[in-house]
């Protein structure tokens, strides 16, 4: 059993457009971008009308000319909800988010099983990296700065990157914080996504989809989202969660591509920070882990790699660790997926990520043979403006960690 955090989720409004802090004012707000269509009047003219519950209620959302309402924006702060929900908005596009990491913060919150593991792997990889990679050849890896705040000493980059690993055996409903912000649009149409997902999974034997349903909930019963909810601003056509799906039918044309991909619960989540690619999760996501973990390559074909997969075990008999492997469908538009390729073929990114998009290019290049330059990083063509990779630009790819 699952032990639930001592963190009450919340959901707050730190900002609004204009400050205005009431539907009506959000309302009238979007109103005026909607006579900006119809009207011959200048925007200043058109901000002195008064508000027009005839136009907005029955002209804007009865006609489902939902956009102006776009114009709009909320933004939340999300404090003790499960990263996985946090996955859930980010896997939805139109929105900007800012999330603690847990690559630069030590995590926090963890189950007390789980907690333990953590702190065993972060103090594991912190020795590899030492082994693999000595001070005396890497300087740069040890380095601590002091925070100009505090006056403590940060974490190196040695730390950072056992922080990052170790999170791996930590489950994917971890408590979280994020900054969120969403269109009056959009906040809408995911809340009644949202909705519509509990009732169609409420009394499904998938206790990972339960664990969604429960804080997806706990979402639509804060004050910060019913307070701004429109009845009738939905989605036209029949949308839903892009969360999960049938696997792709591949195909790496000259514009699109369509893919399936194997990556861990942390890798997805980077992904899907590239909001012009699509992904959802085919396979995997069960409870037991059937697709097995990711091994960090620093531990791999060493004799921790079994210990690294029997912790891992114990999690998923009744979790969902980060590290727990997932088949994912991607599929975007190649300019998006080159723009992809300039952050994460990087020596600075994420290992896995940087394993999963050198491999989706490798294949993309037995069709387009050009594109094999696309796993070169930036840095090869002119000097790195991210502040220079860790362990140098030439083993971005041939890096344990």
């Amino acid at each position: 059993m699952v032990e639930l955090s001592n963190l009450s989720p919340r959901v707050i409004v730190v900002g609004t457009t204009n400050g205005v802090d009431n539907l009506q004012g959000a309302k009238k707000f979007s109103q005026d971008f909607a006579r900006v269509c119809y009207s011959e009047k200048g925007i200043s003219e058109i901000q002195n009308e008064p508000y027009s519950s005839f136009l907005t209620d029955r002209i804007l959302i009865n006609n489902k000319h939902h956009s102006p309402f776009e114009h709009f924006h909320i933004n939340y702060y999300f404090d003790g909800f499960p990263k996985a929900f946090a996955m859930i908005l980010n896997n939805q596009n139109l929105y900007v988010t800012s999330e603690k990491s847990a690559r630069y913060t030590e995590m926090q919150n963890q189950e007390s099983k789980q907690k333990l593991l953590y702190q065993k792997w972060m103090e594991i990889f912190l020795s590899k990296i030492n082994e693999e990679y000595p001070k005396e050849n890497n300087p740069v890896l040890y380095v601590q700065r002091e925070d100009k705040n505090t006056g403590k000493l940060l974490p190196s980059t040695a730390d950072k990157l056992s922080q990052e690993n170790a999170r791996y055996l930590t489950s994917v409903f971890t408590p979280t914080k994020f900054g969120h912000t969403l269109s009056l649009r959009q906040m809408n149409i995911l809340a009644n996504y949202l909705e519509d997902f509990i009732s169609d999974n409420i009394e499904t034997g998938d206790l990972f989809k339960q664990r969604l349903i429960d804080s997806f909930q706990i979402f639509l019963e804060q004050e910060a989202i019913k307070n701004w909810r429109i009845p009738g601003v939905k989605r036209k056509g029949e949308g839903k969660l892009r969360f999960f799906g049938e696997q792709n039918q591949e195909f790496f044309g000259k514009e699109v591509y369509s893919a399936n991909t194997t990556q861990s619960f942390a890798c997805l989540a980077q992904s899907q920070r590239h909001r012009t690619e699509y992904h959802h999760i085919s396979d995997g996501w069960q409870l037991g882990a059937s697709l097995g973990f990711f091994i960090p390559p620093i531990i791999r074909g060493t004799s921790l790699e079994k210990e690294w997969i029997s912790d891992l075990k114990k999690v998923a008999e009744y979790d969902f660790p980060q590290g727990q492997l997932l088949s994912v469908a991607q599929s975007g538009q190649a300019s998006n997926l080159y723009e992809k390729t300039r952050e994460r073929m990087c020596g600075c990114a994420q290992l896995e990520i940087v394993l999963s998009t050198e491999n989706l290019i490798r294949n993309y290049s037995l069709s387009h043979p050009e594109r094999i330059s696309w796993i070169n990083p930036e840095c090869a063509l002119k000097p790195c403006e991210k502040g220079g990779c860790p362990l140098g630009p030439a083993n971005y790819l041939t890096r344990k960690i």
